[in-house]
């Protein structure tokens, strides 16, 4: 067995929701507690600076080729003979009619494609442009499950199985990173179609031009983006022992959890803990007795039946988490006869007791869930 761990409010709800099997793996809990979110691409920025730097210009695009071009052909040598290949020339521009072209402005391409990962012989798709990928808002929200799952193995509290690896396992390490745009040239593209590299680079213009185009300017979205999705490699080599694992709960773990979060044998030393304060109590009670107001008895009667009640509780039922909400509603209830006490007499004796009441009841307090419901 491995050092006593105190396991933090947050850490316990993690146990709890392992208990009921909504948490059994990092996706899983990232989920349950939201601590994950669905990322996509910010284009606020890179659509603002496009729309910015082409400022509306108009480009005159030909959208009727009959009237626009002569047509005609050309005799080319092949080496083995000579063949006639179909050609076309712009007309002058004073020669195209006005109803050959049309102002349009120009285009802005969504090039980023999905991100892709190989783990393990397996490939994963991640499309941080439309779908979006669901991210780990911190990765310290990771570590500190991690460290949780640890404890829970090397006390034997739950059981590891493997699973399928899913996009989910990586998708939650990625990052988003800076970088500086990377201006490009526009291209024209055939209409409907985007090729995989830019053909007939042109030449920015500022200003409406009497050069005629075939196909709008295209400009890449990813040249004005200054962000990129990155999976962080660090932290998939720290995860990767939890990769493709997934925890069951076991018996040993709902006791666990009913023992406040505590193994057999640290619990052995919590009951006394418990037993060691009522006596505290008790020990004031001749204090308290001698503080009191002549003219107010019953608070002394109400205190001493009430730990009597603690006293009976824990010494008859060691474990005592089905009376835990007789305990805590005790000890509140001494805690108020002593809050109405100190309005009028204040001492360092009730100050004193009223701080170990308090410092119990938050204590107990922390596993009222855990109380069985009556069947």
């Amino acid at each position: 067995m491995g050092e006593k761990m105190k396991l933090s409010k947050h850490q316990k709800q993690i146990v709890d929701a392992i208990i009921k099997g909504t948490v059994y793996d990092i996706p899983s809990y990232l989920k349950e507690f939201q601590k994950w979110h669905l990322r996509k691409y910010d284009l606020t920025r890179p659509l603002a600076k496009f729309t910015e730097e082409e400022g509306g210009n108009q480009y005159k695009v030909i959208i009727d080729e009959d009237k626009a071009y002569i047509k005609g052909t050309t005799p080319m040598n092949m080496g083995i003979g000579t063949i006639n290949v179909d050609t076309k020339f712009l007309r002058k521009p004073e020669d195209i009619p006005d109803d050959a072209w049309e102002y349009r402005e120009a285009e802005l391409l969504r090039n980023v494609k999905p991100i892709e990962i190989e783990h393990k012989g397996e490939t994963f798709s991640f499309d941080f442009m439309e779908a979006g990928v669901n991210v780990a808002d911190n990765f310290d929200d990771i570590i500190e499950f991690m460290s949780l799952w640890a404890y829970l193995r090397q006390e034997s509290l739950i059981l590891e199985v493997p699973r399928d690896v899913t996009a989910d396992d990586l998708g939650i390490l990625f990052e988003l990173k800076h970088r500086e745009p990377k201006p490009e040239t526009p291209f024209v593209i055939h209409r409907n179609k985007a090729p995989d590299s830019p053909v007939k680079p042109i030449t920015r213009v500022l200003t409406a031009v009497t050069e005629f185009y075939d196909y709008p300017p295209t400009f890449l979205i990813s040249s004005y983006m200054d962000e990129v999705w990155e999976l962080n490699s660090e932290h998939q080599k720290n995860c990767e022992e939890y990769i493709g694992r997934k925890i069951l709960p076991t018996e040993k773990l709902k006791i666990f959890a009913q023992q406040l979060y505590t193994t057999s044998g640290e619990w052995q030393f919590r009951i006394p803990l418990v037993i060691s304060i009522i006596a505290l109590i008790v020990s004031f009670l001749p204090i308290i007795q001698s503080l009191l107001p002549s003219n107010e008895p019953d608070y002394l009667g109400q205190i001493s039946q009430q730990i009597e009640v603690l006293e009976t509780l824990v010494e008859s039922d060691q474990v005592a988490i089905g009376k835990l909400e007789v305990i805590i509603s005790t000890l509140e209830s001494v805690s108020a006869s002593l809050d109405e006490m100190s309005a009028t007499q204040q001492s360092a004796e009730i100050n004193n007791l009223t701080a170990q009441i308090k410092q119990l009841n938050e204590w107990l307090s922390e596993r009222q869930d855990l109380v069985p419901p009556n069947e």
